[in-house]
């Protein structure tokens, strides 16, 4: 059995926690394929195939309960297994539904090839003010500005040479929006602005939206905590979240992965 597994880091998050020694633990961080309507059966953990994507496949909306909006599906997603070594077979076997998906080597390449946390963080922190009081705003059309986009680039270099040290494929923000879209920006605010599925996209509502409480401590906090331990600096990143835990009053750190215990080689 195999389940798509969209958070980012929330699986290394379980591998990493001392509470959570095997990899067969975290197994619960999925959502079972059904058919006709009843969970199909599942001997073990042991035949959970746990699976990761590079971001979200389809951009959509919640219009009301019980209903959503599917706004647009991506050109392109990067998909990793562990072990790293399904991650052919899977993709292989999704392919006839989803030919979006390409096998990458691992889920840290999946992981830190992310662009949401990489794009929200620094557009939200602009807009801040515009969150806290409740306002309904354009997340691209009203927040990605010459400064705002300015910082995501200085996070993404940050975050790319983490990658670079950890001897993991990358790419930047720019090359992974024109591969999503098929498409051949050579401005990452160009293209922000102009994607069409971007254009819709709204703020977040509240800070209590997914935005701080998923893309700090699992997309954001990880780049910071890997740099230190790879030697790489991170003042940009470092600057973000020392900013969001002083406004928000967050302990951010300490829902993040703690990777001083994790065996890389774990993964694959």
């Amino acid at each position: 059995m195999f389940a798509i597994h969209p958070p980012i880091f929330v699986t290394l998050h379980k591998i990493c926690t001392p509470s959570t020694p095997t990899l067969q633990h975290h197994a619960i961080f999925r959502q079972n394929i059904r058919s006709e309507g009843r969970p199909l059966p599942c001997g073990s953990v042991q035949d959970l195939l746990r699976e990761e994507t590079g971001g979200m496949l389809l951009l959509s909306n919640l219009s009301r309960t019980g209903e959503c909006f599917l706004r647009s599906i991506k050109k392109k997603m990067s998909l990793a297994a562990i072990p790293a070594a399904e991650s052919e077979r899977l993709a292989a076997e999704l392919r006839p539904v989803f030919p979006q998906f390409q096998p990458a080597a691992s889920v840290f390449e999946t992981s830190l090839n992310a662009t949401n946390p990489i794009l929200h963080a620094p557009l939200d922190l602009f807009s801040l003010a515009r969150i806290d009081k409740g306002e309904s705003y354009y997340l691209y059309a009203d927040g990605a500005t010459p400064v705002s986009v300015g910082y995501i680039e200085k996070i993404d270099a940050e975050r790319m040479a983490v990658i670079r040290t950890m001897g993991i494929h990358g790419q930047s923000c720019l090359e992974i929006v024109n591969d999503a879209w098929s498409a051949s920006y050579t401005d990452l605010l160009e293209g922000l602005l102009d994607v069409k599925a971007y254009k819709t996209s709204m703020g977040p509502p509240s800070t209590h939206y997914r935005h701080f409480t998923e893309d700090l401590p699992y997309g954001i906090c990880p780049i910071q905590k890997l740099g230190r331990r790879y030697g790489v600096p991170t003042p940009y990143t470092d600057a973000i979240l020392t900013i969001y835990a002083l406004a928000l009053d967050l302990d951010i750190a300490a829902s993040a992965p703690d990777f001083s215990t994790l065996d890389p080689a774990a993964l694959l």
